[in-house]
This record gives structure tokens, sequence and C-alpha cells, in this order.
């Protein structure tokens, strides 16, 4: 077997190279169209759940992340599109294809709209975890303040029945005064 030369090496090289680059960028694209559509249904069912308040933080980052995942799945899309254009392109011309400077563009600025939807959403999930734990805050103090209240109208319901015992204490003993005092009279009329 003949050696090769460094010419030969290099479009040995080339030609490995560029289907793995194409695989790789295709691969990558698909990767962020399937992230971009996850998030949107993400927040669609965090929506449509019950009881589900959304602060004006949670709100403003929610519109951002679907905002900018609908402008990343267009943005995917076109460069699919596109790619499959400069493509055919380069194939009827026998490898002379011309760039696309709106494909170029599109593929330096592809990831932006994706990383502003990642900040929005981290912000969201932040926004989310702060609301759930200052929530249980609000929810123990209430509680607490619900059972003061509680051991408050006991205590007063006690303190009610122990000022009526002791009234009908003092009436009985005032009764049983009155008796006895009638007892004695009786006994001394008797004795007269």
């Amino acid at each position: 077997m003949a050696e090769m030369t460094n010419e030969e090496k290099e479009k040995e090289l080339y030609k490995a190279s560029l289907p793995a680059f194409f695989m790789n960028e295709i691969e990558t694209d698909k990767n962020i169209l399937t992230l971009s559509v996850g998030i949107i249904g993400f927040y669609s069912v965090l929506l449509t759940g019950k009881d589900f308040i959304l602060s004006e933080i949670m709100f403003i980052s929610l519109i951002i992340a679907i905002l900018f995942s609908g402008v990343t799945i267009a943005t995917v899309l076109t460069v699919f599109a596109k790619n499959k254009k400069q493509l055919l392109s380069i194939i009827s011309t026998n490898g002379k294809g011309e760039e696309d400077p709106h494909l170029s563009f599109l593929d330096k600025h592809k990831y932006k709209p994706f990383a502003i939807t990642v900040i929005a959403s981290i912000v969201f999930m932040f926004a989310l975890i702060y609301e759930n734990v200052n929530k249980k805050e609000i929810d123990r103090k209430e509680k607490k303040e619900v059972k003061i209240e509680q051991t408050e109208k006991i205590k007063s319901k006690i303190d009610s029945n122990l000022v009526v015992e002791e009234k009908n204490l003092k009436s009985d003993t005032n009764i049983d005064k009155n008796k006895t005092n009638l007892k004695v009279e009786n006994l001394n009329e008797q004795t007269k």
C-alpha cells in the first residue's frame, strides 16, 4: 500500500470532517428546537394548573421565555430551510454554490434567543421558589395567629364560665344563708 501524501491526507480529512460538521450542526439545531418546544409546553401546562398565581416578575419572565422560544423555533426552522436550499444549490452547481448572507447571519445568531429563553426561565424559577417560600412563611404566621385567636377565645370562654360559676356560688351561698337564717328564726320563735 502506497503512502499518502499530505495533500491526499488533507482531502480525506476534509471528506470525513465535512459530514461530521454538518451532522453536529443539525443535531445541535434539533436539540435547541426540541428544548424550545418543550419550554413552551412546560409553561402551557403550568398556566393551565389550578390555583396558580403569577407575580409580576414571574409573568414578565414567562412572557419573555415564551416569546423568545417562538423566535428560536422560527430561527432554527428557517436555518433548516435555508440549509436545504444551500445544499441543493451546491449540488446542482458541482460544489460552487454561493454563500447566503441571510443564512450566515441566522447561523451566527440562532443561539441568542435561546440563551434569552434560558435566562428568563431561570428568573422564572427563582421567582417561583421565592413565592413558594414566602407563601409558606405567610401560611405559618397565619396559622400561628389563628391558634392565638382560638386560644384567646377559649380563655375568654373559660373566664366567662368562671364568672358565671362564681355568681352561682354567691347566689347559692346567699340562698344557704337565707335558709339558715330562716331556720334560726324559726327555732327562735319555737323556743319562745
